[in-house]
């Protein structure tokens, strides 16, 4: 067996000692003359060196390894935590070691006095808990602690802890406020058994989207699953999951939509409302939090919402190396959310900003109607200078006119001319009238309308569950009639909304002849689809293969904090050009300049 190199046989062959080559290998390389430095890599790549781990553990004391401490593997999340901190680990050449603590304080604390005893001094606590106490006395001998979710400081722990964390707050409040807006009013709440910081921080963010809306939180809708013959809720999830949703669901006012604290809970949910007899999302509605790999398996996929796990776990790994190193890392950035108002502003300016949901005056309807209709009737296309100078007649045609002047040398010369042909760009408008879209409905008919009474190069769609041609209907000089025809063709509307199965129909039947090179498709939706994510991506890729461009407009991307989290819209949004707002008037005459420039 052919000996492995060691230190002293690169110094050796570099021609120098080994504590110079010891310097290098240890950061140190300021200590030498660059060509020494050279002459040392040039030797441990000939040799194939490889530092001992071992050798350099005994010298130092310290371990190129770091460890892990998350609740149970057993969920999907936790599996993907794990695997996300390993590539960002092994990338700043540490490895892991990982350990299962079941969110027990005395397990953590063992867990982590068995790494410190292994050489190991960075640890990051993956299980969000509210109190550090037990790791303060390991802290103080010099152990390195980086928390995922933590938002304060547990009182006692010395040093201070360094965190990373998504807006946990903010994903409840963003999964309910969804619910919300479908028109759920009895919303329940699966919160876990085990208090952690961002259990509470979701909860916290329930109840502010149900006082918001005017609803408020009861605590009968609030359940926890808790049963100790299941075990903890993180190696079983599902089950306390399932037992808290039954829970709810056997209530006398059942709720008819449910927030879940992380998505293994939203699985089990999923099942009790099967248990029961019902559907998701037909009978009941279930939202999570955390988008596990296993929540685009369910038939229908489950409304979650995204936790950037790769972008956490990178940044608990560089914080912990920087700790290891000595040095202070830097903390994170957070962004600021602003508040606008408005001051001063008349009437017709501020039914301009004012979001549509709020529209309640029947005066103020009808008046934003009118700006509505005024405001398409403005948006004209618009021709350069050059082809305003001449939009008709015959013009010079100067590769004809060379070609045929060659054979007697350009004397006399001889004009060619030729017809010109403008090739105006088409405009094609699908609305969403399903319910979610119901509040906008009224006010984006009488925008259309506009549209169409002063572009003859534009046709008009409905879709919900299915799909009406209804640029005919809208051609109709009186808005009012116009809207008579439009309920006759659009029945059906204000229930669900199956985009990918509508824009199947349009694509097949009347995109061969409403889309060319030249045409631009206008959707107006919320993005909700009660079909396949998958069937709608391969709807709006063939859509886009056949037109010039694609501008999805949503009102809701007008609202603070709003995030595209509908599986629907996240799968049309690849082949999206333009994702705009369109919430109020404001909005949609913002749209102006970039049709212009087409």
């Amino acid at each position: 067996m052919v000996d492995r190199p060691r230190i002293r046989d690169v110094a050796s062959m570099a021609g120098t000692s080994a504590s110079t080559v010891s310097n290098l290998l240890n950061g140190r390389p300021d200590r030498m003359r660059p060509e020494t430095m050279a002459r040392i890599e040039e030797a441990i790549e000939r040799l194939g060196y490889r530092p001992s781990r071992t050798a350099r553990q005994l010298k130092t004391g310290v371990s190129q390894m770091i460890g892990l401490l998350v609740p149970s593997v057993a969920n999907p999340f936790h599996g993907a935590v794990a695997w996300a901190v390993e590539v960002a680990a092994q990338a700043r050449g540490f490895q892991v070691v990982l350990g299962n603590s079941l969110r027990d304080p005395a397990r953590e604390r063992s867990y982590a006095g068995d790494f410190f005893d292994f050489g190991i001094r960075g640890v990051i606590a993956g299980s969000s808990p509210a109190d550090l106490g037990h790791f303060s006395e390991l802290m103080k001998r010099g152990l390195s602690l980086v928390a995922f979710d933590l938002v304060t400081t547990a009182t006692g722990t010395v040093p201070p802890v360094d965190s990373v964390s998504m807006d946990n707050r903010r994903a409840g409040y963003l999964a309910t406020r969804h619910l919300v807006e479908l028109g759920h009013r009895r919303i329940g709440y699966i919160s876990g058994a085990t208090p952690t910081m961002s259990r509470r921080d979701r909860l916290d963010g329930y109840r502010q989207a149900l006082n918001e809306a005017g609803i408020g939180s009861a605590p009968r809708l609030i359940a926890a699953g808790i049963d100790s013959a299941l075990g903890d809720d993180d190696t079983h999830g599902a089950e306390h999951g399932r037992m808290a949703a039954l829970e709810l669901l056997e209530l006398a006012d059942a709720p008819t939509a449910l927030v879940a604290l992380n998505d293994m809970h939203a699985l089990g949910a999923c099942a009790a409302v099967r248990d029961k007899g019902g559907s998701v999302p037909e009978d009941v509605s279930v939202v999570g939090i955390d988008d596990i790999t296993l929540a685009s398996l369910l038939a229908p996929p489950l409304t979650t919402i995204r936790q950037p796990i790769e972008k956490l776990s990178e940044a608990a790994v560089e914080i912990l190396t920087q700790r290891i190193a000595g040095n202070d890392p830097s903390g994170l950035e957070k962004p600021q959310d602003g508040v606008g108002r408005m001051e001063g502003a008349s009437r017709a300016e501020h039914l301009a900003e004012t979001d549509f949901r709020k529209l309640a005056d029947p005066d103020a309807i009808a008046e934003t109607q009118a700006l509505a209709a005024r405001l398409a009737s403005k948006m004209r296309w618009r021709l350069s200078r050059r082809q305003r100078a001449r939009t008709k007649g015959i013009r010079l045609d100067l590769r004809r006119t060379i070609r045929r002047n060659v054979c007697h040398g350009g004397v006399p010369i001889e004009l060619m001319w030729r017809s010109r042909k403008l090739k105006p760009l088409r405009l094609v408008m699908l609305l969403d009238v399903s319910g979610s879209m119901s509040l906008y409905t009224s006010l984006f008919v009488r925008f259309i309308h506009g549209v169409l009474d002063h572009f003859r190069e534009a046709e008009a769609f409905l879709f919900h569950t299915r799909l009406a041609h209804v640029s005919a209907a809208l051609r109709e000089k009186d808005v009012d009639r116009a809207l008579e025809r439009l309920s006759l063709l659009a029945q059906g509307a204000g229930g669900g909304t199956r985009i990918g199965e509508s824009l199947a129909t349009f694509n097949r039947w009347h995109a061969p002849s409403v889309i060319g090179s030249r045409t631009c498709v206008l959707i107006i939706s919320d993005g909700y689809d009660t079909g396949t994510p998958a069937a709608l991506a391969a709807e709006m890729r063939q859509l886009k293969r056949r037109c010039r461009r694609i501008v999805w407009l949503n009102p809701m991307l007008g609202w603070e904090g709003y995030a595209p989290i509908a599986q629907g819209m996240q799968a049309a949004l690849p082949y999206v050009d333009l994702f705009a707002p369109a919430h109020n008037l404001k909005s949609l005459a913002a749209l102006e300049p970039y049709l212009a420039r087409l």
